[in-house]
């Protein structure tokens, strides 16, 4: 016995199963045909840390016993309940990491800073979004650019940003991650330096002339501001190397973090890697002491 179908009838089933197709293929597309994440580079000097877009600069002795130490650095520029969730996972776990956050956030959550000192993580400063846009009025320096203006102009807001970011913390502030990408790693590029930092081919602002901060971007991206899928996530941290320092987000835009974050520390154990502090990481390797005498 048959069902004679009226047109809109016809119609709609037509629509379900184009549907159901769709739905379909999109399951098929698992994250390991989404396309190869970017690896780390082969390592180079330098400093600061650069980004995947050159050729990064990992801490020399790799921070954990074994030179396998990898840093979890989280950007905290806006909410709340992602950091919060954050912190939790990284509790339960008792895994350090380094939380790059913006002045104006600390000052309104106090409370998390601290929870974060006191949990023993490392609090870094971010610059704000808009701290680092170029104006067309900036002094331009003799290689074109805002070079030296602006990166003299960047060490003193740095500075004083983590100065009063210090006395939020009761700690030194070591760290600061710039907003603008291409006024520090750019601009050494251009001139033939060898890494990030500043274009004489010394460290950017933590050199010994330019106090205690230190520049540092980042080795491998796991784009979870992108909110890909935890997926997604995890299988870019597969892509991690002994002495990368990760990037990722704890704001409240990167809404996938907190569930993405338990896998990715799967992830780096498989792969033999233990999570330290950045400044771990970064240190330079301990001199060999005189070799003693084989009797």
């Amino acid at each position: 016995m048959f069902v004679t179908l009226g047109r809109s009838a016809r119609v709609w089933l037509v629509a379900l199963v184009g549907l159901a197709a769709v739905l379909a293929l999109g399951r098929a597309a698992l994250p390991w045909q989404r396309g190869e994440p970017v690896a780390p580079a082969a390592r180079a000097s330098g400093d600061p840390v650069r980004p995947t877009s050159g050729a990064p600069a990992p801490g020399p002795g790799a921070g954990a016993p074994g030179g396998r130490g990898v840093a979890l650095t989280f950007d905290v520029l806006e909410g709340d309940a992602v950091v919060v969730q954050v912190l939790d996972v990284l509790a339960w776990r008792r895994v350090p990491a380094t939380f790059f956050v913006t002045l104006p956030w600390a000052q309104g959550h106090r409370e998390l800073v601290r929870r974060m000192i006191d949990e023993g993580h490392e609090v870094g400063l971010r610059e704000p979004p808009a701290g680092t846009l170029r104006r067309a009025s900036e002094p331009r320096g003799p290689t074109g650019g805002a070079a030296d203006a602006g990166r003299s102009a960047e060490a003193g807001r740095w500075e004083r940003a983590a100065a009063a970011l210090a006395r939020l913390t009761g700690r030194p502030v070591r760290f600061v991650r710039p907003a603008l990408v291409g006024l520090w790693a750019g601009e050494r590029d251009r001139t033939g330096g060898a890494g990030a930092g500043a274009p004489d081919g010394g460290a950017g602002p933590g050199s010994a002339a330019g106090g205690p901060l230190r520049a540092v971007l980042w080795t491998l991206d796991l784009q979870d501001w992108m909110n890909p899928g935890v997926d997604y996530v995890v299988y870019r941290a597969q892509a991690a190397q002994p002495g990368d320092v990760l990037l990722l987000q704890a704001s409240d835009f990167a809404r996938q973090t907190p569930r993405a974050l338990p896998r990715v520390l799967d992830a780096l154990a498989a792969r033999g890697l233990e999570p330290v502090a950045l400044h771990r990481l970064l240190a330079p390797p301990a001199p060999e002491g005189p070799s003693r005498p084989r009797w």
